[in-house]
């Protein structure tokens, strides 16, 4: 698309040619092209009352007085009425805007059609035209989010883990407890990612929602038993039977989460639309890795690293009041009073 120019001049016209050669030998990028530039002064080196006077030695209209009138006889012109759409005119009979039509080869991939728009913009970018021309197809709407969609991916699962870390501590009051909790959901969003291959998807605007949103809805799974393992008897300090206990308490809980949370995107594998069906995909996967993080590998790993519970070691303390299991069971014998 070419802005508000003076395609009276020469230069004007050698440099928008010179742009188009140039955007069509491009790796991306494909002839033929539709150019009513290149066409109008075909038209003229062929009119009788044009060829003569109207055209300097390089074949470019170099009248300026007779170039509109020539324009609007060659748009009259059966032949060549199409290029209307390829123009816009002032108030003063004036071309407004402009545009030449080419087209990008044929890619598949994601990035190929990035790199498309890319080499095609900064190709536009490069010339002497002031303004600057631009390209634009509909389908750059949305190409245009691949271009920052990685990055905007990243930053925002580093603020959602972030944010949990902070959250979480104010639940959890360990912070070696926090950093394996958040090791273990960043665990889980590395399993997506692999899984958005293997399911043959892109990251897109739909998996990049649906991954940043894995991060709220699996810390849920695993902080529980994180909670229920730090908050055990006071007076059980083997590791291995305060994970069981808290499995005990907890377990069951998590995994009928687990459960309703898969009948209630169960609907979704019915639909029709693609993007439904995506979500579908990445939300089955969701609860499967939290389930087996939450279940499986969450408690192995609180039963092998050596983690001080701020409940036994309040208890250690010489008049410590009972915590945890004991305080439960005080308030229920306060409720039953």
């Amino acid at each position: 698309y070419f802005k508000s120019l003076d395609y009276t001049s020469p230069t004007i016209q050698s440099r928008i040619l010179a742009l188009q050669e140039d955007a069509t030998s491009l790796k991306r990028t494909t002839t033929p092209t539709v150019s009513w530039l290149e066409d109008f002064l075909s038209w003229a080196s062929r009119d009788s009352r044009y060829n003569g006077t109207s055209l300097d030695t390089d074949g470019y209209f170099s009248d300026s007085s007779q170039f509109y009138t020539a324009l609007g006889n060659f748009l009259a012109d059966p032949s060549y009425s199409y290029h209307n759409d390829n123009l816009r005119f002032n108030d003063d009979g004036g071309i407004k805007t402009s545009k030449i039509n080419a087209w990008h080869k044929k890619v598949e991939s994601t990035e190929e059609k990035v790199l498309a728009m890319i080499e095609l913009r900064k190709e536009c970018g490069d010339t002497q035209l002031s303004p600057k021309p631009f390209p634009y197809t509909f389908a750059y709407v949305y190409i245009e989010q691949f271009v920052i969609i990685y990055w905007e991916l990243v930053l925002n699962l580093i603020l959602s883990l972030v944010a949990c870390a902070f959250v979480s501590l104010f639940v959890l009051h360990h912070p070696g407890v926090v950093f394996l909790l958040i090791m273990i959901v960043a665990l889980i969003d590395i399993d997506l990612l692999g899984s958005i291959y293997f399911w043959g998807l892109d990251i897109n605007s739909i998996t990049t929602i649906d991954l940043v949103m894995a991060v709220g809805l699996v810390i849920d799974y695993v902080a529980h038993i994180m909670h229920y393992y730090l908050h055990q008897d006071a007076k059980v300090s083997d590791r291995d039977t305060r994970v069981i206990n808290a499995m005990a308490e907890v377990g069951p809980s998590v995994l009928s989460g687990c459960a309703t949370t898969f009948i209630g995107i169960l609907p979704l594998v019915f639909a029709k639309s693609e993007i439904f069906r995506v979500f579908f995909r990445m939300f089955f996967n969701i609860i499967v890795y939290a389930t087996i993080h939450g279940l499986v590998l969450c408690p192995v790993v609180l039963s092998l690293v050596p983690v001080t519970s701020p409940v036994v070691a309040l208890a250690a303390e010489p008049g410590a009041r009972p915590t945890g299991a004991e305080n439960s069971a005080l308030d229920k014998e306060d409720s039953n009073l």
